[in-house]
């Protein structure tokens, strides 16, 4: 049976409140009926609907959104300005022109406001994210146009929880009404919380921690990654692929035949992306459909999938406007194959490779001296390759940091202190070693820390007059008006 049909059957699997669901030009339809179905369903004074699109243009949508407004909703729409003032005609009988869908919302009484309106810099408001009270959340790679729902390889994730809802609500209406600038997602530490036996990862781009944990997935991954990804040019993310390929993981990759041109570095050369998984010896193929393949989504050891509005790209990370999620279940990565992964990728109807071989790695920070912008970290470590790098950065940037190598010592120089940062250690071959921090106890930054790494150790620091001088391992030290901390991973 061909997968254009058979979506039919399997997309309604459900785990937990949780549905995926998959498209398969030029077969496509339903990503965007169980939307319309709970919006049309929703009326009254307590009824509130949300909304974050790049392009809003389909008309179903558009004329659903309206009517949800006349029959007493309170609607509010983000949209990308872009996509806005390009005023032309309407694609066909399921577009609107999008200046039209615009007049149509506003007329019905929609608030509708774009990205420049709120001061967002030089971003995109890349979102394709809605709420619909009291429990329902949609999210995934498809634009609101009819090419994306109809045309193009795309995927949704519906999630049905109050709890979830109440999380991603709250977030999108302090986006819509203004009240994060500049496209600066820090006002706290990006969401985790549990719904049944699944752990829900959610964070609005751009972030440092929402990078962060796509990293982390990756670098904990045992047996095998399938990807498929719009746009993957990230240099950081393309080295962790490397690094477990290399390592012997089964690391699959789905691509856009157009988006597989775009260029990556090599060496100090920019080359296209898909010579470079050539050389690499990748096993990856692209799509050339005459739709895109538009999926964002990642599968990681059979148990964590991750997917949102974001491509893995700078500009996804540091300058847009989207929103990520990270589910970590074998049985909801199972429902995410049925409902359609299965068929993006040659080795999901295969059983799990065996897991690596772990290297040793006894790894032991012994001291991080930080003193004005000199910072000095003493660590042992039984694997001779293993050379921590450091990262400081305040959530909204990172700072230029410049490190001397020496025999279990790195003697680090930084161009710009922040008042509050974290200090974060990496290496290439292991991942995430460990984190400190230096922020007050009601900063921002301290919740983000404490969401980054967990188990935590809590001390008092035995001696205030020193201990913005030394971190001692295995301790928050608490000093006065801040906190230095150690969080051990």
């Amino acid at each position: 049976m061909h997968f254009g049909l058979l979506f039919l059957l399997l997309s309604f699997s459900w785990a937990v409140n949780i549905e995926f669901r998959f498209n398969s030009p030029p077969f496509s339809q339903g990503l965007d009926l169980p939307l319309l179905q709970v919006i049309n369903e929703s009326h009254g004074e307590n009824c509130r609907i949300q909304a974050s699109f790049y392009e809003l243009t389909y008309r179903p949508l558009v004329l659903a959104l309206s009517n949800a407004r006349q029959k007493g909703c309170d609607v509010s729409v983000l949209l990308e300005q872009d996509n806005i003032k390009t005023i032309k005609d309407s694609s066909g009988k399921r577009d609107y022109a999008p200046f039209e869908a615009l007049e149509i919302l506003m007329g019905a009484g929609v608030e509708v406001v774009t990205d420049r309106f709120l001061g967002k810099g030089s971003g995109k408001s890349h979102n394709k994210l809605v709420t619909v009270s009291p429990d329902f959340v949609f999210s995934g790679s498809v634009n609101a146009t009819s090419h994306g729902l109809l045309k193009s390889q795309n995927h949704v994730l519906m999630i049905r929880d109050e709890s979830v809802f109440k999380m991603v609500d709250q977030e999108l209406k302090h986006l819509i009404s203004g009240g994060i600038k500049g496209r600066d997602k820090t006002q706290k530490a990006p969401e985790v919380m549990p719904l049944g036996t699944t752990e829900v990862s959610f964070c609005l781009a751009p972030n440092p921690v929402c990078f962060f944990r796509i990293k982390k997935a990756l670098y904990e991954a045992e047996q095998e990654i399938l990807i498929a990804m719009f746009s993957l040019t990230h240099p950081e993310i393309l080295k962790i692929l490397l690094m477990k390929h290399r390592k012997g993981l089964r690391v699959e990759i789905l691509l856009d035949d157009m988006a597989a041109g775009a260029k990556v570095s090599d060496n100090g050369l920019k080359i296209p992306l898909r010579e470079w998984l050539k050389k690499h010896h990748f096993q990856f193929r692209t799509d050339n459909q005459s739709g895109l393949m538009h999926h964002k989504l990642a599968l990681i050891d059979r148990e964590v999938v991750i997917t949102g509005s974001a491509n893995w790209s700078k500009s996804a990370f540091q300058k847009n406007d989207e929103n990520i999620w990270i589910l970590k279940s074998s049985e909801v990565a199972r429902e995410f194959l049925n409902a359609g992964a299965r068929e993006l990728f040659v080795a999901a109807p295969n059983p799990l490779p065996k897991p690596e071989e772990k290297r040793p790695n006894d790894f032991r920070i012994l001291a991080l001296s930080v003193s004005g912008s000199e910072a000095r970290l003493l660590y042992q470590s039984d694997n001779p390759d293993l050379r921590p790098k450091i990262v400081l950065h305040n959530q909204r940037e990172i700072f230029p940091v410049s490190c001397q190598d020496f025999s279990d010592e790195s003697l680090c120089r930084f161009n710009k202190v922040p008042s509050e940062y974290l200090i974060l250690l990496e290496d290439e071959e292991s991942g995430f070693l460990d984190l400190y921090a230096r922020t007050g106890e009601d900063s921002p930054l301290f919740q983000l820390a404490r969401e980054m790494m967990k188990p935590l150790v809590i001390k008092p620091y035995p001696n205030p007059d020193s201990c913005q001088e030394q971190i001692l391992p295995g301790l928050w030290q608490k000093c006065s008006q801040e906190i230095l901390i150690r969080i051990i991973n």
